[in-house]
């Protein structure tokens, strides 16, 4: 998947990871055996499932972006869900806004035994200005860069009532480093050394973590 963050004129690409695991799957279970099941990898898109589900009808998964904290899972303030579009994506969907909050709405058909393959959704970053000017956020919404895709179905019930599921997605960091961040070297202490090793080599420079590594190669000719 890919997400943007809109700043002024322009657009950002990044990626996101799953932080706390490669591939999961997540369930929300129903009544009469009904459940809303999303499962995700590294390598492939996320895709979601309405398993026990025996009518011939359609139905829309409704997909957004929420929180990751230990709060109530609610709709993210500085974050929302964007559509993509292009040659690469097998999914067709629409967005929509339902109470302020931007959706992506994606068909689940019978015919595809009610699973869809979630490749046309992306995470959008609101510009700091409108953040700003939205909620009168300030450092609260630049740092609050994780969020969980969460996943919704409607079910209309013979009875007249309407069964709901949700599931959400384990958190996803969204944070991009800038290069006032990334690793600056501004002196080192040795340009060469034996090709055995053994030598002591000091940097100098700024923006060095703990986990910090220094990779030495040598260059063809």
């Amino acid at each position: 998947m890919t997400g943007l963050e809109e700043d002024q004129e322009f657009d950002f690409d990044f990626l996101f990871e799953f932080n706390q695991s490669d591939e999961g799957t997540a369930a929300a279970p129903g009544s009469s055996g009904i459940s809303l099941a999303i499962s995700w990898c590294a390598e492939e898109a996320v895709t979601a499932t309405l398993h026990g589900y025996l009518e011939n009808e359609p139905l829309t998964l409704q997909l957004f972006i929420g929180t990751a904290d230990d709060r109530l899972l609610r709709p993210h303030a500085f974050y929302q869900v964007h559509r993509i579009t292009g040659k690469t994506v097998s999914t067709t969907s629409h967005e929509a806004i339902l109470s302020n909050t931007k959706v992506l709405e994606i068909p689940l058909l019978p015919e595809n035994n009610m699973r869809a393959i979630v490749d046309c959704a992306g995470i959008l970053k609101l510009r700091n200005s409108d953040i700003e000017l939205r909620k009168g956020e300030t450092d609260v919404g630049r740092k609050n860069t994780r969020v969980r895709l969460v996943f919704r179905v409607h079910i209309p019930q013979p009875n007249g009532r309407t069964l709901s599921l949700q599931v959400a997605s384990n958190p996803i960091e969204c944070s991009q480093r800038s290069a006032q961040e990334l690793p600056l070297v501004e002196k080192q202490s040795a340009a060469s050394c034996p090709v055995l090793g053994g030598k002591k080599m000091v940097l100098s420079g700024h923006n060095f973590l703990q986990d910090s590594k220094v990779i030495f190669v040598e260059k063809a000719p």
